[in-house]
Order: structure tokens, then C-alpha cells, then sequence
């Protein structure tokens, strides 16, 4: 494994000192590369190969055949039993309450305009970004901090001991065959919010989306338990629970949702120790990586070439989401939204076939493989979410500052922090963009190397165990091209 480790750090140095000139997504600054785009991307799918080929020759059943470590951080001394306190746990879990009601307050009766609102910035920056980028580098601790859960147990609570019936018994109970496509339903909803919906930066219409998602998350925790509403059904404990598998940091949890262990054990290895077993949870992370690469590929002038051709054959359907606003990049963009995962499940379905044939001699098993290396898909979508939004969050995020101080933009100074003026070129441009592409890199190889474990524990034959890898290995290129190619369209247009 450390040999791995070298090997891949030397191939990703070579990546990083190659390029001296590049643009970063989101800065509007425009920077010529040293070599023509071809070369860039052939470099970056010959690292993904040589990463195959080292992982090939270096990985033995011997070192995959068992769960890898982890630590107890309550052993820590001193810090231990710090962080696994109540009253540090309480503290957060009133936090995340106060940001909810906040954030719903802001954005009902706060200013209109959205970089003067606490709500949009804290939604769409601290939390949608910032969390998720919390979850994938350091754990997930969603379910402890949940606001929705937290009041919801909160409320529970006070009804149990003036006598009303116990809120833990489910009204009607959770079907097996629904699996977790409530949760890739709403998820898909949200994606739309987030990328099309022409309003999703206005105060009002934010504040009232979370009090109508508010509603619906209760009402479904009421009618199926709180525990199997936010397991099966709801997107964000889904999606920060996926992320949270790449993260070193993962938490037990007793019976009533509080923090009972922290460990810690080496990045992504939540994503080989926990195998997937339904095909909605596969849909599921292929929506994840499929929604965010259309965030990206919507801004590329290929898609506007696509626009165009939608608009000659579909132009017809526009009144029906004319109501909207926004024009006719709504209606395109929600056929782009919904096309991409296709797309990639269908890409997916098909080496999987491939996989099964190889491996099995029938078609028959593909959804078997499909299930076993999607978590393989993760680190992609991970290294996308960080390249993608990481300026973002570090320019963009500072204007949550002066909002501590006037959450509602009535001309308040609480906290003395309201003239604080964000620092745009606080992160140097190459630097985020040189982190973009290494990002990348990484992620298509953690990707590989994860693909390749889980097709040797469950094949337990090295040529099996490569014959598996040979459709997977050229996805991960493809991708890795794929991904560059939109990261650098500002570059080169």
C-alpha cells in the first residue's frame, strides 16, 4: 500500500508542475495554457491508466481480505471524552436549531436582496457547500445535528410527558420494495431548485421552500418513524451519509441518535467497508454525480449548441413551464438535469453487462455489479464537488460574515462585523485551479483503486479481479477526460 502511495503522489507531481497557466472555475479570469487542451486531457486519462497498472501489479487478495482499521477517539486522553460530552453535543444541536429558524425567518422577513440575506448565503454556501465539504473531509455528523430531527425529538419529548401517544411508533409501516427512491425523488426535486429553478436566490421563495420541506419532513417522520423517514427518504441524510464514507472521521449511534463513538480511521475506506445491496441507493449516487456535472456542462458552449437543438424540438412544451419564469433555459435544463444521470446509469448499466460476461458468462448479472462498484463513483463525484465549488465557498462564503452581525439587512451591527468587505483574492487563482485538477485526478484514482478491492473481496481471484476492472478502467478515463474538458472550457473559449 505505501508503495501505492509514492508511486501515485510522483504521477500527481507530474500533473501538478506540468501546466503553469490555467484558469480555476467561477473566477472570470482568463489564463492560456502552456499546451494544447488534447494534451491536457491525454495527460490527465494516462495518469488514470498508469494509477490502474500500479494498482494492478501492487494489490494481492492478502492485503484487501479483511476490514481495515480504525480508532476510538474516546481513548484520546483528555479530548476523548471532551467530544463525546452532552453538553458539547447540546450546544451544536441548538446551533443547528437557531440556524434553522434563522435562516426561515431571514428569508420570509428579510431584505429582498440576496447578498444582503442571511438565508441565501448561509443555504446555498455554508450549509449546501460548506457541510458537504465538512462531511467529505472531516465525517458525517448530520444525523446528530439534523435541526429537523432535533426538533422533532425535541417535541416528541414534551408530548410523551404530558401524556399523548409516543411519536416512535410508526402510523403506517415503511414497505420494503420502496427502498431509497423517496429519497432519489426528492433529491432530484432539489437538484432542479438548486440549478434551474429561476428563483432560487430569492429570500422569500428560499424561506418558503424550507418551511414546506419543514412540513413534509415532520409530517413523513410522524407517519413512518423519525428513524426510517431520514434513513430511507431523506436526500440530505443520504447524501451527507455518502460523503461522509470518504471522511476519516465516523460516529456509532445508540438508540436515541446521540453521539455514542467517534473513530477514526484513513479516507475512503467507509467506501469499500460498506457495500451496497439496492438499486436505488446505486441511482441514487449516480444522481449525485450526474446533477452536479450538469451544474458544470451547462455553462460549456457545447450544452448551448444542445439548447439550441432542444428548442427545435421541444419548443412546443414551453408554456407548460412558462408559468415559471426564467424563459426557455428552464425547460431545457430540466431535460439536461434529468438526461445526464440517465446517461451515466445507463454507462454504468453497460459495463456492468460487460463485467458479468467477463466474469460470469451471462448479461444477466449486471445490476450485481452495477450495486458492488458504485461506491467506486463517489470519490468522482466528491473530486467534481470540491473542484467545482471550492472558490465559491472560500470568496462568496465571506459575505456570511457581515450577515452574523445583519442577518435580516435592516442595517444592523450586532457582533460589530457589517462593514467587514469579503477578500475575493484571498486563494490565488492558479492554486485553485492546479487543486481542481489534482482533485480530479485523485478522485478517478482513489475511484480505481476502490473499484479494484471490492471486485477482488468478492471475487477472491486476481484475474477475475482484473477482467472486472477492464470495463471500469475505461469509464474512469472517459470521465476523467469528460470532467477536465468542462472544468477547462473557460479556458480555451
Amino acid at each position: 500500500m505505501k508503495k501505492i502511495v509514492c508511486i501515485l503522489s510522483g504521477v500527481l507531481a507530474f500533473i501538478f508542475f506540468s501546466y503553469s497557466t490555467v484558469e480555476a472555475h467561477g473566477f472570470g479570469q482568463r489564463y492560456d495554457l502552456p499546451v494544447p487542451l488534447p494534451m491536457f486531457l491525454y495527460g490527465a486519462a494516462f495518469t488514470v491508466a498508469v494509477s490502474f497498472v500500479l494498482i494492478t501489479v501492487f494489490l494481492r487478495p492478502r492485503t484487501v481480505s479483511s476490514h481495515f482499521p480504525s480508532y476510538n477517539t474516546r481513548n484520546l486522553p483528555g479530548i476523548g471524552s471532551l467530544i463525546h460530552s452532552f453538553s458539547l453535543i447540546m450546544v451544536f444541536k441548538i446551533l443547528s436549531v437557531s440556524f434553522l429558524f434563522l435562516t426561515v425567518l431571514t428569508g420570509i422577513f428579510g431584505t429582498d436582496k440576496p447578498a444582503e440575506n442571511f438565508s441565501v448565503i448561509f443555504v446555498w454556501i455554508i450549509w449546501w457547500v460548506g457541510f458537504a465539504f465538512f462531511s467529505i473531509l472531516i465525517g458525517n455528523f448530520w444525523n446528530t445535528l439534523n435541526p429537523w430531527g432535533v426538533c422533532y425529538d425535541l417535541v416528541s419529548y414534551i408530548l410523551n410527558k404530558i401524556g399523548f401517544k409516543s411519536t416512535s411508533v410508526a402510523v403506517f409501516k415503511y414497505q420494503a420494495k420502496w427502498e431509497l427512491w423517496p429519497a432519489v425523488i426528492l433529491f432530484i426535486l432539489f437538484a432542479w431548485f438548486e440549478n434551474i429553478y429561476p428563483f432560487n436566490a430569492d429570500p422569500r421563495h428560499l424561506g418558503i421552500a424550507i418551511i414546506l420541506y419543514s412540513i413534509f419532513t415532520w409530517v413523513g417522520m410522524y407517519l413512518f418513524s423519525k428513524d426510517i423517514w431520514l434513513n430511507q427518504c431523506d436526500p440530505f441524510s443520504l447524501m451527507f451519509k455518502t460523503f461522509g464514507l470518504f471522511a476519516p472521521f465516523f460516529v456509532n449511534i445508540n438508540t436515541k441518535k446521540s453521539l455514542k463513538s467517534i473513530f477514526v480511521r484513513s479516507f475512503a475506506v467507509g467506501l469499500i467497508d460498506s457495500p451496497v445491496r439496492s438499486v436505488s441507493y446505486t441511482v441514487f449516487v449516480i444522481t449525485l454525480l450526474g446533477t452536479v456535472t450538469f451544474d458544470g456542462f451547462k455553462e460549456t458552449p457545447l450544452w448551448f449548441e444542445i439548447d439550441s437543438g432542444l428548442y427545435m424540438y421541444f419548443s412546443w412544451m414551453y408554456p407548460l413551464v412558462s408559468w415559471l419564469g426564467g424563459g426557455w433555459s428552464v425547460l431545457s435544463e430540466s431535460l439536461g438535469i434529468i438526461a445526464i444521470p440517465l446517461i451515466l446509469l445507463i454507462l454504468l448499466l453497460l459495463c456492468s453487462a460487460v463485467v458479468s460476461k467477463l466474469v460470469d458468462s451471462t448479461w444477466e448479472n449486471r445490476w450485481v455489479y452495477a450495486n458492488l462498484f458504485t461506491l467506486s463513483l463517489v470519490p468522482i463525484a466528491i473530486a467534481y464537488h470540491i473542484s467545482h465549488y471550492l472558490h465559491y465557498l472560500v470568496s462568496t462564503g465571506q459575505y456570511i460574515i457581515p450577515l452574523f452581525s445583519d442577518p435580516f439587512g435592516f442595517g444592523w451591527d450586532i457582533f460589530g462585523t457589517a462593514t467587514f468587505k469579503p477578500i475575493l483574492t484571498l486563494i490565488n487563482v492558479k492554486f485553485v485551479w492546479y487543486l481542481a485538477v489534482i482533485s480530479i485526478v485523485t478522485g478517478h484514482i482513489v475511484g480505481v483503486y476502490i473499484s479494484h478491492v471490492v471486485g477482488m473481496r468478492k471475487l477472491q481471484d486476481v484475474k477475475l479481479t482484473l477482467k472486472s476492472q477492464y470495463p471500469m478502467i475505461v469509464v474512469m478515463i472517459l470521465y476523467t477526460v469528460i470532467s477536465l474538458w468542462i472544468m477547462a472550457q473557460p479556458i480555451v473559449e
